[in-house]
């Protein structure tokens, strides 16, 4: 099965029309050879002044965070900048003002998010010690990927303070642990294809990951329709690390039931909401998810050859 020609025009009409500038920008980067400048010059503009960004649609607050930051430096991973780029060297700042140096981690959001519009799964983020239980202490959320992207523009980063950081995460040789939820799984895959890692710690790292993912992600049709893990969360290309462990016939149904997917305006939506929490915001919130996830679907879509 293959995107047909009026679903990919369909997608291109929601995102130039109904997707926020980031996005538009990103697709005619990736689709329509836009330079990069056009995005980098998106990213400026929704940058703070701490460096840091909000990226995180489920985080309507204003306020810097280290979840919004990793969506920023995922995009500039995939624009291929380097560590001189402006945009990078001071989200590293945040990243260093950030991290908690007494526990070796970084707070996932910051308590201010409470104070706007939210999804419920952000309740309590003001309460530290009842949130950091909640989301594993942030040892594994947003701590593995983070480290991913500082090794991969190491040059931008202090030297003490990134080798204070490996030593907490227990560098060179990190251990997942026997078994993680299904955010923390994925931000070991994102440090597992960080181009930062040298091949026997990437070789190591994947070992590892491979019984988490292999457990961890639906084989399922049925279960896809709901939030959770399916083959293409995890592997993006052919050349994911990951993609042996799932087998081609798995990824191969996700990407068919990926395009059954598209919605009639040519979006595809996310499989979760707010359960009625804050409507409005939650509508905001669904059409910049949207765009992502269109994004997102056409980008796989294309690596894999199906459009």
């Amino acid at each position: 099965m293959h995107l047909s020609p009026s679903a990919s025009a369909n997608a291109r009409t929601f995102l130039e029309h109904s997707a926020r500038p980031l996005e538009r920008a990103l697709f005619h980067h990736h689709f329509d050879h836009a330079s990069v400048a056009t995005v980098l010059a998106e990213l400026a503009a929704v940058r703070n002044p701490d460096g840091g960004f909000s990226l995180e649609p489920d985080v309507q607050s204003p306020v810097s965070s280290v979840l919004g930051t990793t969506v920023a430096f995922q995009i500039l991973a995939r624009l291929g900048v380097g560590a001189e780029e402006p945009l990078v060297r001071d989200g590293v700042r945040f990243l260093e003002a950030t991290f908690d140096a007494a526990t070796g981690v970084w707070p996932i959001v910051p308590p201010a998010v409470v104070a706007a519009p939210h999804a419920p799964w952000w309740d309590g983020a003001d309460d530290s010690v009842t949130f950091a239980l909640r989301w594993s202490g942030f040892r594994h959320n947003p701590r593995a990927e983070v480290i991913g992207h500082l090794l991969h523009w190491r040059a931008a980063v202090a030297p003490a303070f990134i080798d204070r950081v490996l030593a907490a995460f227990g560098w060179p040789d990190p251990v997942p642990g026997s078994q993680l939820e299904m955010h923390d799984l994925l931000c070991w895959v994102r440090l597992a294809q960080s181009p930062g890692l040298d091949p026997a710690t990437r070789t190591r790292v994947v070992q590892r990951l491979a019984p988490l993912v292999d457990t961890g992600v639906s084989r399922d049709p049925a279960a896809w329709e709901k939030y959770g893990l399916t083959p293409l969360s995890v592997v993006k290309s052919p050349d994911s690390p990951l993609a042996t462990v799932l087998g081609e016939a798995a990824i191969a149904a996700n990407l068919d039931w990926l395009i059954t997917r598209q919605g009639d305006d040519g979006a595809w939506r996310p499989t979760w909401n707010w359960g009625g929490r804050f409507p409005e915001a939650w509508q905001r919130s669904e059409r910049v998810w949207s765009g992502m996830l269109t994004l997102d679907a056409l980008l796989v879509l294309r690596a894999f050859g199906r459009w």
